[in-house]
């Protein structure tokens, strides 16, 4: 028996194994031995423009993850003004901010 996770076309899933990511899953459906509870899906909304997860800091390493997303990187004397689509969306401080680029145009612009 296989467990069905579908992945939607304004979705992304990030396969995990034993906590560990592996890598992103595009849109389709994936099976996965039921048995295995070593191994999960999890399912990400990218409509959600702000991508915010605990491991951001490794899932950003993946270079094919990394290219989906905005990333902005400040630092404690530093601001950033996020842009969606023409329109500002959120003024950010220091600490690493992800978005999504694949649904929407996003820019930033940085002030000290």
């Amino acid at each position: 028996m296989f467990l069905k996770t579908h992945i939607r076309k304004h979705e992304v899933g990030l396969l995990f194994h034993q906590g560990d990511f592996v890598r992103p899953l595009g849109p389709g459906t994936h099976y996965s031995p039921a048995w295995s509870i070593k191994r999960k899906i999890e399912v990400i909304d990218m409509l959600k423009t702000r991508f915010d997860h605990p491991l951001i800091d490794i899932l950003v390493r993946d270079g094919q993850l990394a290219d989906m997303l905005l990333l902005v990187d400040l630092t404690d004397t530093q601001r950033a003004l996020i842009w969606k689509d023409g329109r500002l969306l959120q003024i950010v401080g220091p600490g690493r901010h992800a978005y999504w680029k694949t649904q929407a145009t996003v820019a930033e612009r940085r002030a000290a």
